[in-house]
């Protein structure tokens, strides 16, 4: 079963086209799974009718979070046993699809992890989409413009040398048509979503070719792909995550001197030679956004989030909640007792809340509240269902302890943002959205600082503040002040309630259905 993913990023009519080139697909019988498009823009109307018709599965994250997370996210929503990442400025047809799959089922393929096919553009011809891995030569090359001179001789990456009408193993496939095993996915943890957009896919290869996997290329099966429908409407943009990507690639692959070097190239002669040649040739449009694209350069070296911000903080999370675990195991044990004689079963309360990136996860934590329903059969409000007991463990904090099982899985941390609910995640403006750039906390700036207490606008606004100083002795401040907080109790109602006031926010600005609200709020 083949899944399919499409990032959108207001494509348009080129989506339209391209999935209706998904659905005639499916109805030939080319072994589809679940189709999952991941908007990183504006929803359509043409999407929404999809949507309604059942055709589709559409992940909305509050925020742009880049092609990488998005691939990540939408291959999450499936289960086939390959996945299809498909740019939506292409058509595909049933025989690409049973060729890429083909070669990946064939016996002796195993060592194949992932197969791209022919690319032609919309007048036919054969692209030379295929790239070997960059090397900091072919930057130089590229920047110099030998590239242009003699491509034979001065290679930039994209092999030009090469007709591509034959099958054969490559460095990396251009990922408009990235068909994987998820076997292979699955081990390498996804696309990396460090790379915003653009040479994720190059990354991926590499990292496959580390773990032993190849890349595959056919010219037995084609599809039809326009190329840069949607960055090109934001040219500046699409130069700018190009340029830091690659400085990225070049960091990881081949280390600091080599991206600082990549950056030094950019900034001092290939992004003044674009500047010029667009000038030259009077593209007005071009030379500004090359202006833009080089001016975000002018850095005094290409930013890097600091080592705590990387892995620091989640290797403090696992050690830290794996030892918790273990040294509070008689207090669970105790707490979930107690709660089963009191409240009865089940023990646990469990919600789907948005993680990092907006990504739903299954939040758990001990029952506080009875399931008491009115005559209508709706549960009552949260101040009648909350009992004396309940009260208890909110106040101690201890109905939270469950959730170190959540930061040992990687779903949340010791300290950021509180995770709210999924209905939120529409109500954010696009300040708000930014508290989802981090894995939610169980304890936060928020909640020493009067938790529940706080207005919406006050809690969410120390949020945000909180991604701008995320180290590890931010994260012990905010941890001692827990302590003290949980031992003199404050905060732990919203004015006139029992938990805290709902989250209003601002109307839904997408089309399509809301999502169900499901459980009681217990948003703290």
């Amino acid at each position: 079963m083949i899944d399919i993913v499409i990032v959108d990023y207001n494509a348009g009519e080129v989506l339209e086209r391209c999935l209706a080139s998904v659905e005639r697909a499916q109805h030939s019988g080319a072994g589809i799974g679940l189709v999952c498009v991941v908007v990183n823009g504006e929803q359509s109307e043409a999407l929404a009718q999809r949507l309604a018709r059942g055709l589709i599965r559409v992940e909305r994250p509050p925020v742009n979070i880049g092609f990488a997370a998005a691939c990540n996210l939408g291959a999450a929503a499936g289960t086939g046993q390959h996945i299809l990442f498909l740019n939506p400025d292409t058509e595909i047809s049933v025989d690409a699809l049973q060729t890429a799959a083909g070669y990946l089922s064939k016996p002796g393929n195993e060592h194949i992890g992932i197969c791209g096919v022919t690319l032609t553009t919309p007048g036919g011809a054969v692209g030379r989409t295929c790239s070997e891995f960059p090397t900091f030569s072919h930057v130089l090359n590229k920047a110099l413009g030998l590239g242009y001179l003699s491509p034979f001789h001065f290679r930039t990456g994209f092999m030009q040398n090469w007709d591509h009408r034959s099958t054969r193993v490559v460095d990396c496939v251009m990922g408009a048509f990235y068909f994987v095993r998820r076997g292979v996915f699955a081990r390498l943890g996804g696309f990396d979503e460090r790379f915003f957009v653009y040479y994720e896919d190059l990354d991926f290869c590499r990292r496959a070719r580390d773990l032993g996997f190849l890349t595959l290329y056919t010219h037995d099966a084609s599809i039809r792909h326009v190329g840069r429908a949607t960055t090109d409407r934001v040219p500046a943009q699409r130069l700018r995550y190009l340029l830091a990507s690659r400085t990225a690639y070049m960091r990881k692959h081949h280390g600091n001197v080599a991206a600082l070097a990549t950056w030094l190239v950019s900034l001092l002669i290939e992004m003044p030679a674009r500047v010029t040649l667009a000038v030259l040739r009077g593209r007005g449009v071009e030379a500004l956004a090359a202006v833009e694209a080089w001016a975000s350069l002018w850095n005094p070296a290409p930013r890097r989030e600091s080592a705590y911000r990387r892995w620091g903080k989640r290797a403090a999370d696992v050690i830290s909640s794996g030892l918790l675990l273990l040294a509070l195991a008689p207090v669970l044990v105790a707490v979930a007792v107690l709660v089963r004689l009191r409240l009865g079963s089940p023990v646990l309360f469990r919600q789907m809340r948005p993680g990092q990136a907006g990504r739903p996860f299954t939040i758990q934590k001990f029952r506080t509240m009875t399931d008491a329903r009115g005559a209508d059969g709706v549960l009552l409000p949260d101040e009648h269902r909350l009992t004396g007991f309940g009260r208890l463990l909110r106040r101690s904090s201890l109905d939270e302890l469950p959730e170190l099982w959540n930061v040992l899985r990687g779903d949340m941390s010791l300290v950021g943002p509180r995770p709210l609910l999924m209905e939120y995640l529409r109500r954010y403006d696009p300040e708000q959205c930014r508290r989802h750039e981090v894995r939610p906390g169980i304890t936060g700036l928020a909640q020493v600082a009067g938790r529940n207490s706080l207005g919406w606008d006050e809690r969410l606004r120390l949020d945000v503040s909180y991604l701008d100083d995320v180290s590890l002795a931010a994260d012990i401040r905010i941890l001692g002040r827990t302590f003290k907080t949980v031992f003199t109790g404050e905060g732990i109602s919203g004015a006139g309630c029992a938990t805290m006031t709902e989250f209003k926010g601002a109307e839904p600005k997408t089309v399509g259905p809301r999502p169900t609200e499901g459980e009681p709020p217990e948003a703290r």
